[in-house]
Formats: C-alpha cells, structure tokens, sequence
C-alpha cells in the first residue's frame, strides 16, 4: 500500500528538484495518511529537504509537523532546497526565512526553434550525420525499465555514469552537484535514450526522469564516454527533445541555474541580507557553470517558461549549521573556495554596507 501511495504521489507532484529520488542515499517520508510525501537528506543535525512537499498545499502543515516529530532525535532543524514560488509564498506567510538563488531551465519540445529547424542548423545536422551509416553509424535506441530490465544494459550505464563523474572529480574546477546518480533507483518513473559504436560499446546515455508537477521530464544525467565520438551529448539531447516532441509533451526541464546575484530574500534583518548577498557573490565567482550554460543554450531554452527557485528555512533566526548543511548536501566547501578566490588578490563587497540599525542587527545575528 505504501509503494503504490508513493508511485501516486511521485506521478502527481514530483518536480525537478526531487531529483533525490535517483539517489539511494535519500530518504523518501510518506505521512500516516498516505497522503504526503518528502524527499531528504540529514546532514549536519538538519533535514534537508528537496523540493515542495508532495502533496496538496492544504496537508503542508501536517506533514512537516509529523515528519519533525518522526525525526526530532536525529534532526533538529530543518532546510528546504530548491522549493518553487508556490512554497515560497505559503513560507513567507509562515514568517520563515526565504532565498531566491536560481532559475529553472526549461525547453519547450513543441516550438524549439532548433527542432523545427529555424536555429542551431549546424549541431542538427552533425547529430543527423553521426546516425548515417555511411558516416559514424552510431545507433541510438531508447530503454524503459519499467517495462522489462536489461541488467547488462544497466550495468554498462553505470560504470559509464561513475567513469564521466570521476573524472569530473578530478577536475581542478569547482562544481557543486545534489545527487549521485543510481540506475537501479525509481525505475518505474525513469527512461533512458542510449547510444552504441557499431561495435555495440556504450557511447553514451541520457535519463529522462518523469515529472508530476509540470506532466514533463526532467534530462538527467547527459553523458558520453570517454570514447564516443564528438557530439555524442548533443545527438542525446536533441534525441531528447525530438522524442518528446513527438509524445506531444511541451516541457523538458535541463535542471536549475544558480542566479548571478541572489533575488528576493525575507524574513530577514538588514544586516543578514546584506552578509548573504555578499558571501553568495564570492561563492558564485568560483563556480563553474558558463561552460555548461553556453552548452544548454545551443539548444535554445524557452526563456518564457523558465521559474524561479528557492531556498527555504523554517526559523526566524537562520542559524550557520543550517547554511553548512546546504553546503554540505551540495558538496560546497565554503571555507575552501572562499580562501582560493581571495588568495592573490581583492575585491570589493558587491553590496553597499547598510549603515542604519547595525548596532541592532548585530545583536540579531549573535543573538545577544
């Protein structure tokens, strides 16, 4: 009863920030009610959950309230990653702390400008050329695990997946990530597109996460070996599109951006603003991500569908164990990062110190 409550609620409210449920290391709570359902994760003495609580708006209360009471011993706080504006709305009714850090990208397969073939001519037709038998010959095929397992299939997606994400690993750059990605998890909500070498090697694979919400997919993970022929991701994710294009579904989610600058926060007082803008504009100076966003943008997001994402912490008096255990879940050394961007050299604070009530903000901040 409980496994068919969540295939309920996972079709009717998953999101792209749920993306949790494909890894074994998350925890799923279901309520008593069968009703509600949470993606999360403890770090640090604190529950961090991702995404909106799956469940109808009108059960919020509830379920927070039985999932602290279930976990009080183990989490004494709690977190939320990634919530959309409608959670957003009902937490700053609750008087709790708000962040907005990012947007959602999002392509619309039913008037891509690079399917119908009015943009991006060029990596269309090198992802055609790599499919021509005369040419590469790749072969490119789609696999659904809730109809039947393919267990060699699966196990050679996942040593491609741990080969891709070691030699990110290795890399000097500093990269943030939410999940480890688990091909035995959730099979009932996933399909993965696949590509072979006319020598049947695995050339690459993309995942395509069935979402409740927004009745689209979400594309993760994208990756091609480090033997597969150049544009091997992009004939993936044009596949991709084109796929559900044809099923007539009109939202592809390419998972969440990190904002330049941070957007509207409340629930806190002045000086806390100013400190949060501050910090994230160094942190966001060290991160790699304009590579990948000018990657995403060959294939021509839909700007008018983009939304906004945000961070959400359910006190008045935002403590640093809950900022540590963001950090932590996102695999962000903040202590770290800070130091290798500041060494050699300074910058200025990109926020106007605020000058009225400091005396008083100070005594906020240290509770004093």
């Amino acid at each position: 009863m409980r496994a068919a409550a969540l295939e309920t609620l996972f079709s009717l409210h998953s999101s792209v920030l749920h993306m949790g449920l494909t890894d074994v290391s998350f925890g799923v709570f279901i309520n008593k009610n069968n009703d509600a359902a949470l993606c999360f994760k403890i770090e640090k003495g604190v529950a961090v959950i991702c995404g909106d609580p799956m469940c109808e708006p009108k059960f919020f209360d509830r379920t927070l309230q039985e999932f602290r009471h279930r976990y009080r011993h183990i989490a004494r706080h709690v977190a939320f990653l990634g919530v959309s504006e409608s959670f957003a709305s009902y937490a700053k009714k609750m008087s709790w702390v708000t962040v907005q850090f990012g947007v959602e990208r999002i392509i619309n397969p039913l008037s891509n400008p690079l399917l119908a073939g009015n943009e991006g001519k060029r990596i269309y037709i090198r992802s055609m050329q790599l499919l021509h038998p005369e040419n590469v010959g790749l072969k490119l095929d789609i696999y659904d695990p809730s109809h039947s397992r393919d267990p060699p299939l699966e196990a050679a997606m996942a040593h491609a997946y741990e080969s891709w994400r070691t030699a990110r690993q290795d890399s000097q750059k500093v990269r943030t990530f939410l999940t480890i990605f688990s091909i035995s998890s959730t099979p009932s909500c996933m399909m993965y597109l696949y590509i072979r070498g006319s020598d049947g090697a695995l050339h690459g694979f993309a995942g395509l996460r069935k979402l409740g919400v927004e009745r689209g997919y979400h594309l993760d993970p994208c990756i091609e070996t480090p033997w597969a022929s150049k544009g091997t991701s992009d004939l993936l994710i044009i596949a991709a599109m084109a796929l559900l294009k044809y099923l007539g579904v009109s939202y592809l989610s390419l998972g969440y951006k990190p904002s330049n600058n941070i957007g509207e926060i409340t629930g806190m007082p002045r000086l806390m603003i100013w400190a949060t803008r501050s910090l994230y504009h160094h942190l966001f100076q060290t991160l790699f991500i304009d590579g990948k966003m000018k990657f995403q943008n060959c294939f021509r997001p839909d700007d008018n569908q983009k939304s906004s994402l945000c961070l959400v912490f359910p006190t008045k008096n935002l403590g640093p164990h809950q900022v540590a255990a963001i950090a932590q879940l996102t695999h962000l050394d903040i202590g770290h990062t800070l130091a290798k961007h500041f060494t050699g050299f300074k910058r200025p604070l990109p926020v106007e110190m605020p000058t009225k009530k400091v005396a008083r903000g100070w005594k906020e901040i240290l509770r004093i």
